[in-house]
């Protein structure tokens, strides 16, 4: 799984198949049952990386479930009892690295169900048990064992949000007031992490990829807290609810943090297949911030191309798409983000310059009439190599 990864990292997007393959013929049923530490983190990687980059997300799922399964019946959900206090240095030594490769591991796979859980929309399934689990967060070794303070701050981090991804799991509406106090937990997270998680000028060259990682996700976590709020509003007839100054507050904060997650992402990111892939997807969701607010100003007539707002909406969708045209060749060819933004962006611009309404509960999608929707070739869309291109000066 190791080769399987690196060999797309190496921007390859043919070898990996092959390793996969050779993979996949040692992780079979029997695997499970195996109590191997090096068998569970292939499974970490196959369920928390690689299926996912194969567009198999229920497969990653499951697989996921059942390394945490293995994990805990390895015992790595309790801090071991293996003392590294010996006398000899040596023996101490491999006790020491034994104990936090033991940790890391299960961090590192809870950090990865995490993740994927919550791109998935899933519940947390009794992932953390304060009363039952008691693992010890990893430590470092040595002064320069960045690794331990990356994954330390990345644990933490999936702390907050395994309480935020239940939170969304529930049936009921999460408040506003609920959604700040944990906006501002994170925010609490961020301001306390190490100077070396925070360096974008350099960092460390062996936890670069973590980084970005964790500014990505960091970002989207704040994205989604007030998101959904926006999209409460865009569900509402706007002739019969007028938005609350609290309501207004939370969507104008999630607008600021989809302008900055994208100019983040076009600051940072780094071309190599895997960080693409990341930082692709990320760039997707912050997108659909500005284009959903188009389209709900369009909806009430009040979409000018003058606007300061709107402007600075336009202006972060043109970045979006110009980073999505430098991506291109790290991308994978089945990665269609690029083209559904360009594509929606069209629809809302048409909407704005032909006061064509845009979505509620009775509209059509993004300000189309049903007929021109049915009657729209998506295929030249999908197909057409250069979407992306073609719509960067839209605005």
């Amino acid at each position: 799984m190791v080769l399987t990864l690196g060999s797309i990292a190496s921007g390859s997007d043919i070898a990996h198949i092959r390793y996969y393959n050779e993979a996949r013929s040692f992780l079979d049923l029997d695997s499970l049952g195996s109590g191997n530490l090096e068998t569970l983190q292939a499974l970490c990687l196959l369920g928390g990386y690689y299926l996912h980059y194969r567009n198999s997300p229920n497969m990653a799922y499951a697989i996921l479930g059942a390394a945490q399964r293995l994990a805990i019946a390895l015992g790595l959900h309790r801090e071991s009892p293996v003392r590294n206090d010996h006398q000899d240095p040596e023996i101490s030594q491999r006790h020491a690295i034994r104990i936090e490769t033991r940790r890391r591991t299960w961090w590192s796979l809870y950090c990865l169900d995490t993740w994927a859980s919550m791109t998935l929309g899933r519940p947390t399934c009794g992932r953390w048990d304060n009363s039952t689990m008691n693992t010890l967060f990893p430590t470092a070794l040595s002064p320069e064992d960045h690794f331990a303070t990356s994954l330390r701050a990345s644990s933490q981090f999936c702390h907050i949000c395994n309480r935020i991804q239940h939170r969304f799991a529930q049936c009921t509406r999460i408040s506003i007031p609920e959604a700040e106090a944990l906006d501002r937990e994170l925010q609490e997270w961020h301001n306390s992490l190490s100077p070396i998680l925070k360096d974008t000028i350099n960092p460390p060259p062996r936890i670069t990829v973590a980084i970005e990682f964790l500014r990505n996700r960091y970002y989207n976590v704040r994205l989604m807290l007030s998101r959904c709020f926006l999209i409460y509003i865009a569900c509402e007839d706007p002739k019969r609810h007028v938005p609350s100054q609290l309501e207004e507050r939370m969507m104008n904060l999630c607008r600021t943090i989809a302008a900055e997650a994208i100019d983040v992402i076009a600051l940072h990111w780094v071309p190599n297949r895997i960080q693409v892939w990341n930082s692709a997807w990320y760039l997707f969701q912050a997108c659909m911030v500005p284009l959903l607010s188009i389209a709900m100003q369009n909806s009430l007539g009040t979409g000018e191309l003058g606007s300061d707002s709107v402007v600075s909406w336009y202006a972060s969708l043109n970045k979006a798409l110009e980073i999505f045209a430098e991506m291109k060749l790290w991308m994978r060819r089945s990665d269609r983000a690029p083209d559904i933004v360009a594509v929606l962006f069209q629809a809302v611009s048409q909407g704005a310059e032909e006061t064509i309404r845009t979505p509620s509960v009775t509209d059509s999608l993004f300000g189309l009439p049903d007929n021109q929707l049915t009657d729209m070739d998506w295929n030249m869309f999908f197909y057409d190599e250069d979407i992306s291109h073609s719509f960067i000066s839209l605005a």
